[in-house]
Formats: structure tokens, C-alpha cells, sequence
């Protein structure tokens, strides 16, 4: 995607924009973890959101890692 999600690019920016513009969470998201790893060549990030209790964690976003590693957080 080159850093661009739904029309946005992924800067600091775009994502004040579609935060601006109601855009959903988890393109919002995407949008967040895009920016962080265009920061390092080979970085690869994810979003975990905590439950309203803050007992259980769910996947928030996570384009470029494998279904298989961003669905189950580490307990280490």
C-alpha cells in the first residue's frame, strides 16, 4: 500500500485527517501502525486494545504481520 490507507497517507497528518473525518477505528489504526513502521526499514508493528475491564486483549491492527502472530499475543 506504500503508506497510503483509504485515500490518507500515513503521516502524523492523515491520520488527524480521518480521525477528523470519522473514519473507523480500525482504519485509523492501520493508518497508525503504517506510520510507525515506515520509521525503520523492516520494523513490523501491531495494536492490542484492552477490553472496557481491561482484562482481555483483542487484535486493533496489524497489516503486515502474519493472521497467525497478530492473533495471539505473547504471554511472555
Amino acid at each position: 500500500m506504500n503508506g497510503v490507507v483509504e485515500g490518507f497517507s500515513a503521516t502524523p497528518c492523515g491520520v488527524l485527517e480521518q480521525t477528523a473525518s470519522g473514519a473507523a477505528l480500525p482504519t485509523i489504526l492501520e493508518s497508525i501502525v503504517r506510520l510507525v513502521e515506515v520509521q525503520a526499514d523492516g520494523m513490523r508493528c501491531s495494536i492490542l486494545l484492552f477490553d472496557e475491564a481491561g482484562q482481555t486483549l483483542a487484535h486493533g491492527a496489524a497489516p503486515t504481520t502474519s493472521r497467525g502472530s497478530s492473533a495471539r499475543p505473547s504471554t511472555a
